[in-house]
């Protein structure tokens, strides 16, 4: 009887493989081959498998009963006093994998803003936040908007933010000036932000005749819906809960961006396991 274990292995040699032996799990292969046929199955696997590694064992009549081969392995067969062992390297003098390439852009930003309704046309913005995630690092941005605005109550209740917040603020254009230099030229993104922040944003540029600071833009709502088809609900609160991510009930900008790129890392870290693209 032979046990063959295989990584990474082509589907030329899976093909190969199964026309000799069953395989029980992935890249586990047993049979019964007589020496010849294994020792030619086993040359066609050391001739075709470049990146995996591949172990075989099998019986023989020898004091232990089996032997083994090994391939693309770390572990070296060693004879010790005439038993056939593995030699373990030691930690250091194992070569080190470079890490995995991130699907995570190194570079971004997540902003979103709160507003005094629904309407871009009618409603103001009283609230950017922004957060700008750097090789890993978290930077944040955060404005009240100061221009005499009025706030429904509903907004209040549902936000916190009241008037009298927004005395300690300052004008949309000494706002937009500050967060164009904290985006600069990256990558933004947002929740919904493309039918919402994006839309309120564009109005309130063209209002005070100031230049729209977005370049570049993303929708993590987006990615939320094809990394996470069979969701219930794609609202951004009840995605945190099916993602079980600790949130404030809060509903402010700030807090709105840290969940969000919390979520969007959670996205990406999905991609790279499944290979979305």
């Amino acid at each position: 009887m032979i046990v063959i274990s295989i990584s990474d292995c082509p589907a030329k040699i899976r093909g190969y493989l199964t026309r000799y032996v069953f395989e029980i799990s992935t890249g586990v292969y047993v049979g019964m081959l007589s020496a010849k046929v294994r020792d030619l199955l086993w040359q066609r696997i050391c001739e075709n498998l470049r990146h995996g590694r591949a172990v075989m064992v099998f019986n023989t009549n020898n004091e232990q009963g089996f032997d083994f081969k090994v391939w693309n392995t770390t572990w070296k067969p060693v004879d010790f006093d005439g038993f056939k062992m593995m030699l373990h390297p030691a930690a250091e003098d194992i070569p080190q994998m470079p890490p995995p390439k991130s699907n995570l852009p190194a570079n971004f930003v997540i902003y979103d803003l709160e507003t005094t309704g629904l309407d871009p046309q009618k409603d103001r913005i009283i609230e950017i936040g922004a957060v700008k995630a750097v090789q890993g690092n978290v930077e944040e941005f955060h404005a009240f908007i100061n221009e005499n605005i009025t706030i429904p109550e509903k907004i209040t209740a549902l936000t916190g933010i009241t008037e009298e917040m927004l005395k300690e603020g300052e004008s949309f254009d000494s706002a937009i000036s500050r967060f164009s230099s904290f985006i600069g030229d990256g990558l933004v993104l947002g929740y919904n932000n493309t039918k919402f922040d994006d839309l309120f944003l564009m109005a309130e540029c063209c209002r005070h005749k100031c230049t729209y600071p977005l370049k570049r833009t993303k929708d993590v709502l987006k990615k939320v819906r094809a990394t996470f088809p069979k969701f219930f609900s794609y609202r951004m609160a009840d995605v945190a809960k099916q993602l079980e991510i600790p949130y404030s009930a809060s509903h402010r900008a700030l807090n709105d961006c840290q969940l969000c790129l919390s979520i969007y890392r959670i996205c990406m870290k999905q991609t790279e396991t499944v290979g979305i693209k």
